[in-house]
C-alpha cells in the first residue's frame, strides 16, 4: 500500500509519501498500481494530472454527496458560500473528468460519500448533523432522502 498525504498518521507497514499532492505525484512518476483511490482531488486537472504521473490502474474519485446541492437549475441552488461553491463547482469538474476517462476506456468512477468522522475530523460533520437533530434544524437529506 502507498500513501500519498500530507498527514503523516498512516496505517503500519505502508510506503508513505508526505507530501503536497503534486510533489508526491512527482516522485511516484510512472508507477503502476491495481487501485487507485483519490481523497484529495478537488477539480478536472486534478484526474489529469494523475493520469499524467502514475498508471492508477482502477481509479475511484472520492466526491461528496454535496454535489447535490448544485445539480439542477443554478435558481434553485442554495445559498452557498463563494469557498462552498467554489470547492462544488471543482468536484464537479473533476467528476467530469472522471467521466471522460470511463468513456475513453479507462477503469474509473466517482464515488460520493457521506459524512466522514473520526478522531481526526477537523471538520467536524459527524457534529454539524448531529447539532441539527439536536436544535430541531432538521436533517439535510440528498435529493429529498
Amino acid at each position: 500500500m502507498t500513501i500519498l498525504s500530507r498527514n503523516r498518521n498512516v496505517p503500519k507497514g505502508a510506503f508513505s509519501i508526505t507530501s503536497e499532492r503534486i510533489d508526491g505525484l512527482r516522485q511516484l512518476k510512472k508507477s503502476s498500481f491495481d487501485v487507485t483511490i483519490d481523497f484529495i482531488c478537488s477539480n478536472y486537472g486534478d484526474v489529469e494530472q494523475i493520469y499524467n504521473f502514475i498508471k492508477p490502474g482502477t481509479y475511484v474519485l472520492i466526491s461528496t454527496v454535496w454535489l447535490a446541492k448544485i445539480e439542477g437549475p443554478k435558481d434553485q441552488w442554495p445559498t452557498l458560500s463563494p469557498l462552498t461553491k467554489k470547492y462544488l463547482i471543482g468536484k464537479k469538474g473533476a467528476e467530469k473528468a472522471v467521466f471522460q476517462k470511463r468513456k475513453l476506456g479507462f477503469s474509473a468512477t466517482s464515488l460520493r460519500l457521506p459524512i466522514q468522522s473520526g478522531e481526526n475530523d477537523h471538520t467536524r460533520r459527524l457534529m454539524f448533523s448531529l447539532d441539527r437533530i439536536a436544535d430541531n434544524g432538521g436533517v439535510l437529506l440528498v435529493n429529498g432522502g
